[in-house]
């Protein structure tokens, strides 16, 4: 599973350091074709508010209230703070995606890694919302994802747990998930590049988290925990504070998809 999230002119906000930008349209070589999802259904949410999650197995990527930030940052494995140049009704809008592999041997499916998997969503993205971008690397503030002193209270995931992630706004659920896809989950709640230094990227894991959002810890009378708080207390993980290369993600274009 992947979790997790582009436009003209350089990106506002992220500090100095920058390193040339890769001058690509994306982060496949121009001379390598990227397997293709073979039918991919596009639909705008006409509500486009509340939670929203996606499905990742072999065969399918679903999604359901996704904005094009969170598929720009799940198709290049970046934090949607590090992505610039979307604007306009693109951005505002919220779709429902069903994207199928078929007729594909099941055995190569399961062998696929997840830079290839992003790779196909990169694809429908360039082919469906005409995506151009090119990337950027800066040394900027991150988190590192660890395990708290205290040891892991997440419980190892089986087989028939399934594999899914869905997040609101101070709620995370996942099954099957691995501590790298939490790590991506966790870049929008915090705002922050998050690493994984658990240890723990082979296997996945039942997720059931909840915080209080930072703007509300003040305000809110009877606030649970912060996302730091919830982390220790909840998981036995804990976000230290570190620094790093970060890449970005410059879009120099992209515009709605024609529904299908």
């Amino acid at each position: 599973m992947i979790l997790r999230t582009l436009l003209c002119g350089l990106v506002i906000g992220l500090g100095s350091g920058v390193v040339p930008a890769q001058a690509t349209t994306s982060a496949v070589a121009a001379d390598h074709t990227p397997p293709a999802y073979d039918v991919v259904s596009i639909k705008v949410n006409p509500a486009g508010i509340g939670p929203w999650g996606f499905d990742l197995s072999e065969a399918k990527f679903s999604a359901k209230n996704i904005s094009v930030m969170t598929l720009l940052a799940e198709a290049y494995d970046l934090n949607p703070e590090m992505i610039s140049g979307v604007t306009g009704a693109v951005r505002s809008a919220r779709f429902d995606v069903e994207a199928k592999v078929l007729d594909v041997d099941p055995g190569s499916l399961k062998k696929m890694s997840d830079d290839t998997r992003r790779e196909m969503v990169r694809r429908f993205l360039e082919e469906r919302f005409a995506l151009k971008a090119h990337k950027e690397t800066r040394n900027l503030p991150v988190y590192d994802l660890e395990v708290s002193r205290g040891g892991l209270k997440a419980r190892a995931s089986t087989p028939a747990d399934g594999r899914g992630l869905d997040r609101s706004d101070r709620e995370l659920k996942g099954h099957g998930v691995p501590m790298s896809i939490l790590a991506r989950a966790l870049r929008e709640v915090v705002k922050r590049n998050v690493i994984d230094k658990t240890g723990l990227a082979d296997a996945g894991y039942e997720l059931n988290l909840r915080w209080t959002p930072e703007a509300l810890l003040e305000t809110d009378a009877e606030s649970g925990p912060s996302i730091f708080t919830a982390m220790q207390e909840q998981l036995g993980l804990k976000l230290v504070p570190a620094k790093g290369p970060v890449e970005a993600l410059v879009v120099d274009h992209v515009e709605m998809p024609t529904e299908n």
